[in-house]
């Protein structure tokens, strides 16, 4: 059955956004539930791009797209939805605008960080030597505010444009090709050619 940990774990990110949102009043914008809210909310239905489901029908470039659309769909609509409720709700304000606006930011850096660092899409972890320094100044806009709404927005202009350039990048990078080579190699799978999978899905 349902527990509290359960609800609390599917409704993890939209709880953050309405703590990152109430704690926005004028003249501060609540950097560490803004981060964690966009960079922690589960996205469900993910898996690493396998063997198995390609055997199934579903292509390595697929499995890689749906991963996408989970994050897209189950992460950051519902907790961008959440904050624009809370918003609305509790008054908008320059700094509530900011908060917003920087989840929205996070979410396109989350989604094109593969892409920007160039991350295969069959890793299940940071690549720590390529995107450390790009933590290592998330913490400190977390811990060190910037002086104003204003620079929290450029801040969020930035993440934002960088974000859908990797996103763009990650896509484009998603060969099919490259994806099943690069899978028999780091399992050492025997090669398989396009009569293999028992279904096939274009």
């Amino acid at each position: 059955g349902i527990t509290w940990v359960g609800l609390l774990y599917y409704f993890w990110g939209c709880l953050l956004a309405v703590i990152a949102i109430l704690l926005s009043p004028n003249g501060a914008v609540a950097s560490i539930p803004v981060l964690l809210a966009a960079l922690s909310a589960p996205s469900f239905l993910t898996t690493t791009p396998n063997q198995r489901l390609f055997m199934l029908g579903v292509s390595y470039r697929r499995q890689a797209m749906h991963n996408i659309c989970s994050a897209l769909l189950f992460a950051a609509v519902p907790v961008l939805a959440t904050a624009l409720a809370a918003a609305s709700l509790s008054g908008w304000s320059p700094e509530r605008a900011t908060s917003t606006g920087l989840i929205a930011a996070l979410f396109c850096m989350r989604l094109g960080w593969r892409g920007l660092f160039h991350v295969s899409e069959l890793s299940t972890c940071f690549s720590y030597r390529h995107i450390f320094p790009f933590l290592i100044f998330l913490g400190l806009v977390a811990l060190l505010p910037l002086p104003s709404a204003m620079a929290y927005g450029i801040l969020a202009s930035t993440l934002a444009a960088a974000g859908l350039v990797g996103v763009f990048l990650r896509v484009k990078r998603m060969q099919e090709s490259s994806l099943a080579e690069e899978l028999r190699q780091l399992h050492e799978l025997p090669e398989l050619d396009e009569e293999t999978p028992l279904l096939r899905m274009e």
